[in-house]
């Protein structure tokens, strides 16, 4: 007689998706959407939108470590020392507005979170995507090539999409966050894009 669990846990990352079985179903709960079952974009126990953020973060962290790697070995110029220091600022500015216990590089929202409204936040919706885009942009400047340039590039559509994903799970999770975008540009102060 075979044996069939009635529970699963699965780690994914610094997060434990339970899963049970229902019938011939997994039903997985996420302590991202607050305990609650995953809804039909589970794959297994793993939960989609996890998936996708992991993607997306990876590919951040890939185009930030081939910026490392080069500038270890490439001087910056006064222009890209000007960017970075900027890039540095609004990086603290952010952190320090709201509080590095709530900092997440997942574009998933903590269950604990809140909407932080006030800082640099009361100008961009995403300052800290603006400081890694800046951060990266000095660096691309200095190294000076096409490939670095590309490098930029992706990851310029890597944190806009990720910052859309992020957009619509702030919306779901806050009800006054629609009404926030409209008085906020999404990277760059008065630039709506």
């Amino acid at each position: 007689m075979d044996v069939i669990p009635t529970k699963v846990v699965i780690h994914f990352g610094n997060e434990y998706l339970d899963s049970r079985f229902r019938g011939n179903d997994i039903v997985a709960t996420s302590p991202i959407l607050g305990g609650q079952e995953c809804p039909p974009n589970c794959y297994e126990g793993v939960n989609k939108i996890e998936i996708e953020s992991f993607i997306l973060v990876t590919v951040q962290f890939l185009c930030i470590v081939f910026f490392f790697y080069f500038a270890l070995a490439t001087p910056l110029s006064l222009l890209s020392i000007i960017i970075i220091t900027i890039a540095i600022a609004v990086a603290l500015w952010s952190i320090f507005t709201m509080h590095f216990g709530n900092l997440r590089i997942q574009p998933i929202p903590k269950d604990d979170a809140k909407l932080v409204m006030n800082g640099p936040y009361r100008f961009i919706r995403h300052p800290m995507y603006t400081a890694v885009l800046l951060g990266m942009l000095s660096i691309a400047i200095s190294i000076n090539s096409l490939l670095a340039y590309a490098v930029w590039l992706i990851l310029l559509i890597d944190l806009y999409i990720k910052l859309r994903f992020e957009e619509k799970l702030l919306i779901g999770k806050f009800p006054e966050y629609q009404e926030y975008m409209k008085k906020t540009s999404r990277l760059l102060p008065f630039l709506k894009l």
